[in-house]
């Protein structure tokens, strides 16, 4: 995925603070006077120099500017599969630190808004000074990394770019030179460097310059006039680069409409079919498509809401080109409603958009300005939002169940986790919004229960599939040359014997054993996980892993469960509901294929609600336990069996099917499926049904957990940004 780099700098008079050094004695002549005003001019001439090429710099570390026709050209982008520990190497050689482990220092900086544009605050940030002692070839990768080849041209004098802009090495030798040493002539001197690097959060990172110097001379005749410049103390460059993540909404579509049947045919212009009425949510919402409102809606948006108006999506995965064709709009009542061609820009459009949703009849809510409670904040609606695929494959998860997680063979028939004491009893004491571990006392379970599968296969006899033209014989369907050795694909294999094509079907059968096998394992804060034997005791237990990653793999996990509830509470009270993972635990479980949600499935210390961290006092509860939930090419499916207001605290995401809730038409109305956390899925999943005075299955009660966005993540690369 291609992520755009932020870039913003203080205003260049916020930098030069120029001082003029000038004696003139009162005998001067007319002459003399006349040199010392040509020389001033010469110097403030030099002093443009400087500007001008500070000004060059800005453009150049501008993320994109305006290109030909309208369009834009990239100036710096985060190369595709660019990891989280990429991102802190880049940080750590640019701070000349690159051999120390932890070169950062905690900053009180972004913990408090320093004006109404900060909505977004960072209570954990952390700098790292940049070193000058230190002569790093590689301090300035991040540039020579980021900075597009294109870029360059910016600098109109051919002799100010790299001499080679496509050999990495030349680029940040060019970089290096540019930010450790004055550039210049005898008339005209300026010093750049790096300054510090903050970590906001472990996947944003701003990287700082500052003007440390800069000199101008002019000489005419005898007089000479000298301008300085030195940095002002609020005068700083800074660039930003955020890596992408898929857990930064609340909800997040891909298609936003039903899955359809796999016989019936899908335009991928089609129109969405999830129609947004009176819904509140709490927290942001994306969809790759476009948003469908109610004539009448009054749906309330608490963040920040985005789509793309994707047109090309297939089924499943992305585009092949790897972007999506869109054009901008919302269907309101089932009518796409279109900017006209004279909202030129991408922000005329999407506020174009946003005030025909708002539009009387409809009263729904967008996020307002923090000092005018009547105007709608439109940086937090964005109608022409970039396109996020979702992941492809699950190879990644496998592997890491595999080395350091736990990988399931066989058919999973549960997993089920809790928070328990050495004797395996669930917690039972909450207050204060936490569950009560004894310490030394407490650990993570996990019980799976499966079955191992038997893969049998039927082969047809040889059938004649060929016809006769022109003396020769042609097959009648495609022909694949296949060794005698059938593979058990299940698909229709050809041979070819002189003179003849010949095809067979291979059928193949996957068949659970009815012998289900238990597996117990449990793992405390250090991590080593162990696993029980059969009739034995943890006593007896060997170390299984020495340091569990918390990836759990299988083909599929039919019913994922917690503790059950305490007294057969009915109505979703977190303190009926013991948790699944204790406050050390981070677990994510991926499958393949379905993921069913069988009970509560809460965590030991409830997370904030959205709601919350905006309130007066903010809620500051963080927890480091979180559950994710990935289905690759399945369902995340709540089960028949789940109480009504279910609880589930987890990052959610079906790549290539839907979050659901079985029998959903026709099971009783159960209340709401209380989720803090984050969903994403590439069908809009039903949930239950609606209608004057009954219904059926579970209403949506989401809220975000900010976490998610903050460093907090499932141990899973689905989870993180692109390529981690």
């Amino acid at each position: 995925m291609i992520v755009v780099v932020m870039f913003t700098l203080i205003l260049l008079a916020g930098i030069l603070a120029a001082t003029l050094r000038l004696s003139l004695s009162s005998r001067q002549s007319t002459a003399d006077q006349a040199a010392t005003l040509q020389a001033q001019y010469v110097a403030e001439s030099q002093m443009a120099m400087i500007t001008r090429r500070l000004q060059d710099y800005q453009k150049l570390l501008t993320a994109e500017i305006p290109g030909p026709n309208g369009g834009s050209i990239t100036q710096l982008q985060v190369p595709p599969g660019t990891t989280v520990a990429d991102l802190e190497t880049y940080a750590k050689q640019f701070c000349n630190k690159a051999s120390v482990t932890n070169p950062w220092a905690a900053t009180s900086a972004y913990a408090a808004a320093r004006s109404t544009l900060d909505d977004q605050l960072y209570p954990d940030a952390k700098e790292c000074v940049v070193d000058t002692t230190v002569n790093n070839a590689d301090q300035f990768s991040v540039l020579a990394d980021l900075v597009t080849p294109q870029a360059y041209n910016v600098l109109e004098d051919a002799t100010e770019r790299p001499s080679d802009i496509n050999d990495p090495a030349t680029v940040k030798a060019w970089w290096k030179t540019l930010l450790t040493t004055d550039i210049g002539t005898t008339n005209w001197r300026l010093g750049v460097r790096a300054l510090r690097v903050v970590q906001l959060s472990p996947t944003v990172y701003r990287f700082f310059f500052g003007v440390q110097n800069a000199r101008a001379r002019g000489i005419v005749g005898n007089a000479t006039r000298v301008m300085t410049a030195s940095r002002a103390n609020d005068g700083e460059w800074w660039f930003q680069i955020e890596l992408p993540s898929l857990l930064e909404d609340v909800l997040m579509t891909n298609h936003h409409r039903s899955q359809p049947p796999s016989s019936s045919n899908y335009d991928p212009a089609g129109a969405p079919s999830v129609n947004f009425t009176d819904q509140r949510f709490d927290g942001s919402i994306h969809t790759n498509e476009k948003f469908l409102f109610d004539t009448n809606a009054s749906a309330q948006f608490l963040e920040r809401v985005s789509s793309v108006g994707c047109t090309d999506l297939p089924r499943d995965g992305r585009p092949a080109s790897g972007d999506c064709a869109k054009t901008a709009g919302v269907y309101i009542g089932n009518v796409l409603q279109t900017p006209p061609s004279t909202e030129d820009t991408n922000a005329k459009r999407s506020k174009w958009i946003t005030d025909k949703v708002a539009a009387s009849p409809r009263t729904v809510g967008f996020v307002k300005m923090p000092d005018d409670s009547t105007q709608i904040n439109y940086s937090k609606v964005n109608f022409t939002a970039d396109y996020k695929p979702l992941p492809e494959n699950a190879s990644d998860q496998m592997a890491a169940a595999n080395s350091a997680g736990l990988s399931l063979s066989g058919q999973v028939d549960s997993v089920e986790l809790k928070a328990a004491n050495g004797s395996g009893t669930p917690l039972s004491s909450y207050a204060n919004s936490k569950w009560a571990e004894a310490s030394g006392d407490i650990y993570q379970y996990i019980t799976v229960k499966r079955r191992e599968v038997t893969r049998n296969c039927t082969t047809s006899n040889w059938q004649q599939q060929d016809y006769w033209s022109w003396f020769k014989y042609y097959p009648t369907q495609t022909y694949v040359d296949w060794p005698s050795s059938d593979p058990e694909t299940g698909t229709s294999l050809k041979t070819y014997t002189k003179p003849h094509y010949y095809v067979r079907t291979v059928t193949c059968q996957n068949t659970a054993s009815n012998t289900v096998i238990t597996d117990e394992y449990r793992y405390g804060p250090d991590m080593v996980l162990k696993k029980k034997p059969a009739g034995g005791t943890w006593a007896q237990a060997t170390t299984f892993q020495d340091n569990f990653n918390g990836v759990i793999y299988g083909q599929n996990m039919t019913n994922v469960s917690g503790p059950a509830r305490i007294s057969g509470d009915t109505t979703g009270a977190l303190d009926k509901a013991p948790p699944a993972l204790a406050s050390f635990a981070k677990i994510t479980l991926a499958a393949s294929g379905d993921i069913g949600i069988a009970s509560d499935l809460t965590v030991s210390e409830t997370p904030c609600t959205f709601s919350e961290t905006k309130a007066t006092p903010p809620c500051t509860r963080n927890p480091g336990n979180v559950l994710g939930i990935y289905s690759q090419n399945g369902n995340v499916i709540v089960r028949t069996t789940t109480p009504r207001n279910v609880n589930v605290h987890a990052a959610i995401m079906a790549s290539t099917g839907q979050a659901t809730v079985e029998n959903y038409n026709s099971r009783p109305q159960s209340g709401s499926v209380k989720l803090i956390g984050s969903l994403i899925e590439n069908w809009y999943g039903a949930f239950g049904t609606y209608g004057s005075g009954s219904g059926t299955g579970y209403g949506r009660d989401f809220t975000y957990d900010t976490r998610l966005n903050k460093g907090t993540t499932p141990r899973s690369s689905l989870f993180r940004p692109a390529g981690t």
